[in-house]
């Protein structure tokens, strides 16, 4: 059945406008191409046995960018059948100088088209089949598309088709199944007021006889209806170009000397659409003469063919003029320039300069064209920071652990600080990293503590951890440090001082290290020796950039120690205390904090405490076994004047006997007394001695510790006396603490007016400890209660409690509560 032609062709009643997918480039290959998904977006033609081209419509418009000479879409070739088939075949041709199809040559086939394929059942596109429309049991033999270029002048046509082998058919097709797909890509765009109009034909015939689209039916009959879709290129106004100066924005720093340093701008035409059809544009690109200096501008001839005019007679501007008899489209560099930064001021200064556009105009060949956006570039050159650079260092420089007379040094600790050093406030610096090597087989890190530096800078607090590594570096300590940022995420205070400054140098860390091994040698002599090595230091501004180090003054430490000679009899005697349970009784305190070493003091016992006593016994460092130590426990002592004096009410506590296990250590416990009368009379210092008998010679060591409060509240303030209702007190306590090592404490405020109403409670948690042995450790709290509209007027009592935590979880009170009486008075009006 032959299509009947009217005005040259039949065309498709159930046309309609649809949206054109952009595809991909693709490649020809035997492993299946993907494509979008292309389901049948109209109802079949109502042929029992046709082909046609989905979308049936394809309309383009310069309005939109996308569409422009380049541009790539895809069509698919359906086909439906009511009987088994054979196979299908089309040609299609489309007008040669709107669209084109990639191909390539074979000397013996002709031209190859790459850019069409066989579609799969799941929209994919294949160069061996079997298509959609042929998918059923056996084989198809695939066939390589050609193209016919201008065959008759004006078109080119594919020629693409798919036969069963071996006598198989294809199933019927009722519904409508894919067979091809083919990609067309745009070569033209629309004169201004011109449309483009041509059809992707498949149902033209090349004589009258032998029509050359058809479906082969297993009946041997050639079915012929099909349908064609229709092209347009309609010419409207596409989006206005832009102007640009790229880069838009350059920084240069405050950490370099910038001036003689060039650099290189390009002022360009962006998203030109090649509808526009531009033959000219110009402008005037200012920049500050004063400081930038104008070392070359070259242009784009090989764009701007007719002309290209650059005039910068005027200082600090440049007058372009660029004609072209080429259709440009996209990003189209016009000029280039380079400048050179003669003038960078001193830091704080800041210059921000402007490279504008002005006087703009673009033309075609009719009518002005509006350029928009014009974007200029801003050139920020920061003012030279004349200060020092920080370094860091490790304080004190020099550890030498033990001395020329062998004593023992195994277990003892010692602390090493990381400074920051000559930080001036111009770096901004709000962060802090470093590494510090050491040597893990001679020393322990204990502890890693933030120093007070960054703290003092830092309003919302500072952020600060720490990690014991060993990995390619080696062992080390890895350090941060941050002041943190207010909520919105600025920094409101940055890290520093003017030079020579109270804070320009301060504490990052404090590292406690703990002396694992020792060298036994006679004489004594130093022997361990090792380094702390700062490196990957790392300093950041509140930009995140990295602040410059002077590496030439980073100051290591190093680490020596004696070695330990034949010490002969020796005795140890370090302990520790349960302390509500805080303590980690039954062994002892950690070092230094037991008492470890000849003659060290012990930390804190509270009230009730029990305690724990070790003695190690040694001789030339090795155990001795099965030896009866002797413990006595007296006091209490008062501390004055630097010296230990007994209390009339001094007493010997204990003496007892224990003996050495075969580690050579003796160990006793014990509880201390809490009499019924007058019970703190026995707070205060308390002596340790232990004694052995090591072979006729009698060797000692004593320790001392405090038997005390953990906290002793000293006085309580208010800031003011008369208060008002729904006024606030503010309450400040000021405590201490003998106790070196730290523990959690919890303060509590209460308020009781005149007639014994409770009208207010805070709490507050702190810690507190750290103190050197016979001192106090001092501290404040603040604590805020609101006087309530129904208190009391009259006088009104303060109550201070401190409890390890909150009672309802177990907790207990560190110190008897303080009763401040008509601590405040409670106006009547």
């Amino acid at each position: 059945m032959k299509v009947e032609k009217g005005e040259g062709k039949m065309k498709s009643v159930f046309k309609r406008l649809i949206a054109i997918a952009v595809v991909a480039v693709l490649m020809l290959s035997a492993v299946p191409l993907s494509f979008s998904e292309n389901p049948l977006p109209n109802p079949p033609p109502p042929d029992d046995i046709a082909m046609w081209i989905e979308p049936t419509e394809i309309s383009l418009t310069t309005a939109e960018p996308q569409y422009t000479i380049g541009y790539k879409f895809n069509v698919t070739v359906w086909g439906k059948s009511n009987i088994e088939t054979k196979g299908w075949q089309f040609w299609l041709r489309f007008r040669a100088d709107l669209l084109n199809v990639s191909y390539y040559y074979d000397p013996e086939k002709g031209y190859i088209a790459d850019s069409v394929w066989y579609c799969l059942p799941d929209g994919t596109g294949s160069t061996t089949g079997p298509s959609e429309f042929m998918t059923g049991a056996g084989m198809t033999m695939p066939v390589k598309p050609s193209v016919k270029i201008l065959y008759d002048g004006v078109h080119n046509r594919i020629e693409f088709g798919e036969a069963w082998t071996m006598g198989a058919y294809g199933p019927p097709q009722p519904s409508g199944a894919r067979m091809a797909i083919v990609e067309f890509e745009v070569i033209k765009v629309p004169d201004k007021g011109q449309t483009l109009e041509d059809w992707l034909d498949i149902s033209w015939v090349a004589n009258d006889v032998d029509d050359k689209t058809y479906i082969f039916g297993a009946d041997d009959v050639h079915y012929h209806i099909a349908y064609d879709t229709h092209y347009t290129f309609e010419w409207s106004p596409p989006p206005s170009p832009g102007l640009m100066v790229d880069p838009s924005s350059r920084f240069f720093d405050r950490y370099t000397v910038w001036n003689g340093t060039t650099f290189t701008e390009t002022v360009k035409l962006t998203d030109l659409a090649a509808a526009w059809f531009l033959t000219n544009v110009s402008f005037t690109l200012t920049y500050d003469a004063a400081e930038l200096e104008l070392v070359d501008v070259t242009g784009n001839t090989a764009a701007w063919d007719v002309a290209l005019d650059i005039d910068t007679s005027v200082a600090g501007e440049i007058a372009v003029y660029a004609e072209t008899s080429q259709d440009l489209s996209g990003d189209v560099d016009i000029i280039t320039v380079t400048f050179n930064i003669s003038d960078q001021e001193i830091y704080p200064d800041v210059d921000v300069l402007t490279l504008d556009l002005v006087n703009v105009s673009a033309y075609d060949h009719t009518l002005e064209i509006t350029v928009d956006p014009i974007v200029p570039a801003t050139i920020t050159i920061e003012g030279y920071l004349a200060v020092a650079m920080p370094w860091m260092e490790v304080k004190p420089s020099e550890i030498i652990m033990g001395s020329e007379h062998g004593e023992c040094i195994k277990g003892q600790t010692f602390q090493i600080e990381v400074t920051i050093n000559r930080l001036h406030f111009a770096w901004k610096l709000v962060g802090v990293e470093f590494r510090l090597m050491y040597d893990d087989s001679l020393l322990e890190v204990v502890k890693v503590e933030e120093g007070p530096y960054l703290s003092n800078f830092a309003p919302y607090g500072t952020w600060f951890c720490s990690y014991v590594e060993e990995d390619y570096y080696g062992p080390h300590v890895l350090v941060g440090n941050l002041i943190l940022p207010n909520p919105e995420g600025e920094w409101e205070t940055v890290a520093g001082d003017e030079e020579g400054g109270p804070l320009e140098n301060g504490t990052i860390a404090i590292i406690t290290f703990k002396v694992i091994r020792q060298t036994v040698k006679f004489p004594p002599e130093i022997t361990d020796t090792a380094e702390f090595g700062l490196f990957n230091i790392r300093m950041v501004d509140y930009t995140g950039s990295l602040i410059p180090v002077d590496y030439s003054k980073v100051v290591n430490g190093t680490y020596q120690a004696w070695s330990g000679s034949q010490l002969g009899r020796f005795i140890d005697v370090y302990g520790g205390a349960s302390n509500g349970g805080y303590g980690p009784f039954p062994d002892p305190f950690p070092a230094p904090y037991g008492g470890q070493g000849l003659n060290k003091p012990m930390d804190l016992v509270i009230p009730q405490s029990e305690v724990v006593l070790y003695a190690d016994v040694l001789y030339n460092y090795w155990p001795v076994q099965q030896k009866d130590v002797c413990f006595e426990v007296e006091g209490p002592y008062d501390h004055i004047n630097g010296e230990l004096v007994p209390r009339p009410n001094h007493f010997v506590l204990l003496k007892e006997t224990a003996r050495t296990d075969e580690n050579g250590v003796a160990k006793i416990t014990f509880a201390m007394p809490w009499p019924c009368e007058d019970p703190e009379s026995l707070l205060g210092v308390w002596k340790v001695t232990a004694t052995v008998n090591i072979r006729d010679v009698v060797v000692n060591d004593t320790l001392y510790f405090y038997y005390d409060y953990l906290v002793h509240i000293f006085d309580v303030t208010t800031d003011k006396f008369y208060y008002k209702h729904c006024e606030t007190v503010e309450i400040t306590v000021e405590y201490g603490s003998h106790s070196m090592q730290e523990y959690p404490a919890l303060f509590a405020a209460v308020i009781k007016d005149e007639l014994n109403v409770a009208i207010g409670m805070d709490l507050a948690y702190v810690t507190v400890g750290g103190a050197e042995f016979c001192t106090f450790a001092n501290g404040t709290v603040t604590l805020s209660i609101h006087v309530e509209k129904w208190a009391f007027a009259g006088y009104a009592d303060i109550y201070i409690g401190c409890y390890d935590k909150d009672p309802t979880e177990g907790g207990f009170a560190w110190y008897p509560e303080v009763v401040v009486e008509d601590a405040i008075y409670i106006e009547p009006l």
